[in-house]
């Protein structure tokens, strides 16, 4: 369910079976901690190994060559490189599936799931008791390790799930499931007293992701830095930035579609915080309040696109200053 979730079924209003279900309004809890900037959660899905040699080789590497305790579905703790190799072992053999007329490139010719599940900061031992939780409750039908990693700058759990289940079946990643995974592991790690949060970017005005990375690769291309065999979709964006700037652009619907997407979402949280202002309640109008103040502090909409041309420009306006001082 969506943070605002009641207020799009008002604005579609209809009584059509297919519709949204009424709700009793966003969630307050939820509001507060979005607005008030609570850590949001990561669970990505990170591969997959289709072998018992990939198997051992993931399994080696999350343990940092059998360094790091694994910690199995079963409540046990492993280390070493035999019970890492006794793990790909076992559940290599699920490739016997392949023999009884699996496809290759087929999902269910991969043996694991990997996902890494994190949060910007928090204690590393309740961030293992919450991912612990979440893995027991989620994939409660299937084998499953995980090791903690504390060497990045945030610490992050590496969860390997067994596809294949207790009862036969494998698992299924359908649409939408990372952000149910999402919910359902920031909940756990609440459960561990840490905050957290799994709402999507676009409740939050995010409107575009990894723009810290977007913006550092496109100062290495302006710098003339980036390696020639720099990913295509970058030199494409950068382009097609150019080719606005140069009055030379083509017709962009999606972007029209993103923002009044963007749009809409401000909107609601303007209405939201409006309407918990007019409530008695002295604890809704601290929330609206924060609510208001965390509509005003988006960030503009903006498009990735439009990100680079502001860098671009202000490559070119800091390079002309350079040669103007030059000739001085």
């Amino acid at each position: 369910m969506g943070l605002f979730s009641d207020e799009e079924h008002k604005k579609g209003g209809g009584g059509g079976g297919n519709g949204p279900k009424r709700g009793r309004g966003p969630n307050r809890a939820q509001l507060s901690r979005v607005a008030s900037k609570a850590p949001e959660v990561m669970v990505k899905v990170t591969g997959f190994t289709k072998s018992g040699n990939h198997v051992g080789s993931h399994v080696d590497y999350i343990a940092r060559d059998g360094e790091l305790p694994l910690l199995t579905s079963d409540g046990e703790n492993l280390s070493g490189k035999d019970d890492i190799k006794q793990i790909a072992e076992e559940w290599g053999d699920d490739l016997g599936d392949k023999r009884k007329g699996g496809k290759p490139g087929k999902a269910s010719n991969r043996i694991t799931t990997n996902l890494v599940l994190s949060i910007p900061k928090g204690d590393p031992n309740r961030l293992v008791d919450a991912a612990q939780g979440f893995a027991k409750t989620t994939f409660y039908n299937h084998d499953w390790v995980m090791a903690l990693h504390t060497d990045t700058q945030h610490p992050h759990v590496h969860l390997t799930i067994r596809n294949r289940g207790h009862d036969g079946k494998r698992l299924n990643i359908p649409k939408g499931k990372t952000q149910e995974w999402r919910e359902d592991f920031a909940e756990a790690l609440r459960g561990q007293g840490i905050e957290a949060e799994a709402t999507r970017r676009a409740e939050r005005g995010v409107t575009r992701k990894g723009e810290k990375q977007a913006v550092k690769h496109l100062r290495e291309r302006l710098n003339k830095l980036t390696p020639a065999k720099a990913p295509e979709v970058d030199k494409l964006a950068v382009r097609e930035a150019q080719e606005r700037l140069a009055g030379k652009s083509k017709p962009e619907p999606w972007k029209e579609k993103i923002l009044a997407r963007q749009k809409e979402m401000r909107a609601m949280w303007e209405r939201v915080g409006q309407g918990l202002g007019k409530s008695p309640n002295p604890e809704d109008q601290a929330l609206a309040k924060q609510v208001l103040a965390f509509r005003k502090d988006m960030p503009p909409v903006q498009t990735r696109n439009d990100a680079l041309m502001q860098q671009i420009k202000k490559h070119n306006t800091q390079a002309k200053q350079g040669k103007d001082d030059q000739e001085k």
